[in-house]
């Protein structure tokens, strides 16, 4: 079950936001990583320093480069058309389960059941997206040494992943009684049930969408 947990604590310069406004943007930083890293994941968002937070905002979007356990840069992408993004810093916190190296994996090596402990808690210093599981990691080849205790990130194992960022996805649109499919390139990877950013190759219109099966996600509906 995806747990989300909302900190309000506003550092601001000159007048001070007013908390709603506030708390509603730091729940949709927490939603936002959460997002990304997955359903089993507690996540915790403390706005340090608020752009403009006059208005409202429909998502935020995490620096490519932030990682989490510390503080990180957020866009937030306002509710009104026409209206300005905004850049926050917030402190985000994400307790999850993740996958570290008992002792060196070396490049290459197949890892064993041995090779690796499964550990929850918080996480620090690693990037906003899903951390591979146990069972995607066992059995497959190293693809870079692995220090000891080393989180395995993506990119560290040979994993493949139902949808693959770069892949060409069959993507479904059911509108009413329609059902519409077309041919998108997926900017995430994700397995089942995982929320991908899709783009049309020939508009460059993304669109967000849940992994149904390896190679077909379902488009979701913005309200």
């Amino acid at each position: 079950m995806l747990t989300v947990f909302i900190t309000a604590i506003v550092l601001a310069q000159g007048p001070a936001a007013p908390a709603p406004r506030a708390a509603a943007v730091e729940g949709l930083i927490a939603r936002a990583v959460a997002e990304r890293m997955g359903n089993d994941v507690t996540v915790s968002a403390q706005l340090i320093e608020p752009a403009d937070i006059e208005q409202a905002f429909e998502s935020a979007r995490p620096d490519p480069m932030g990682r989490v356990g510390g503080a990180m840069m957020f866009t937030l992408i306002p509710a009104a058309t026409g209206a300005r993004v905004a850049r926050v810093r917030a402190r985000v916190e994400v307790i999850a389960e993740r996958v570290q190296a008992r002792h060196e994996i070396l490049r290459g090596h197949v890892v064993a059941e041995g090779d690796v402990d499964v550990v929850r808690g918080p996480l620090a210093g690693v990037p906003v997206r899903r951390l591979p599981q146990h069972a995607q990691i066992v059995g497959e080849k190293a693809l870079r040494p692995i220090a000891p205790g080393q989180v395995i990130e993506e990119g560290f194992v040979a994993v493949r992943r139902a949808v693959q960022a770069g892949d060409t996805v069959t993507v479904i649109a059911v509108l009413g009684p329609v059902q519409v499919t077309a041919s998108f390139v997926a900017s995430d990877s994700g397995d089942p049930g995982d929320v991908v950013r899709v783009v049309n190759r020939e508009t460059r219109r993304s669109l967000r969408a849940r992994v149904v099966r390896t190679g077909v996600v379902e488009v979701i509906y913005e309200t």
